[in-house]
């Protein structure tokens, strides 16, 4: 399990005195997961479908090229097949949770599991997706 912190232009970090000997996974975040059923997202933003470089040394993510059968990954160079290479997605997405605003960031395991309910995958462009997203679809359970 990985935890993960985010943060905003109007973050607010403070330094506190509380010491914790050795913190491991969830001892790190006392809350460390919610679930709430959000019926829309007010806003989509940074809607990214991308392909990942095949290198393992590299694996940047690059522009998502549907029509090219090869793409070259602009970090190290490298020519690479289409078919071969991992594609994924990621998107910002707001909604109203315990009346805020709240954004959350969406990364492809979460991406893939929104989009089939919409009938789309990461294998369609940014636009249907942006517009899939904004749409009223009924309710999603998001976890964070």
């Amino acid at each position: 399990m990985h935890t993960h912190l985010g943060s905003a232009s109007d973050t607010t970090i403070k330094e506190i005195s509380m010491h914790v000997d050795n913190p491991k996974g969830p001892q790190l975040v006392n809350n460390i997961q919610k679930t709430v059923t959000i019926k829309e997202f007010i806003f989509t933003d940074k809607v990214s479908v991308f392909m990942t470089c095949q290198i393992s040394s590299c694996k940047k993510k690059m522009p998502c090229v549907i029509e090219a059968l090869v793409f070259t990954c602009p970090s190290c160079g490298t020519c690479q097949k289409v078919k071969g290479a991992k594609k994924g997605a990621t998107a910002r997405l707001c909604a109203e949770i315990e009346g805020k605003q709240v954004w959350l960031t969406a990364f492809t395991d979460v991406m893939e599991n929104l989009l089939a309910k919409v009938h789309l995958s990461i294998h369609d462009t940014s636009d249907p997706i942006k517009e899939a997203l904004s749409a009223d679809n009924g309710k999603y359970n998001i976890s964070y």
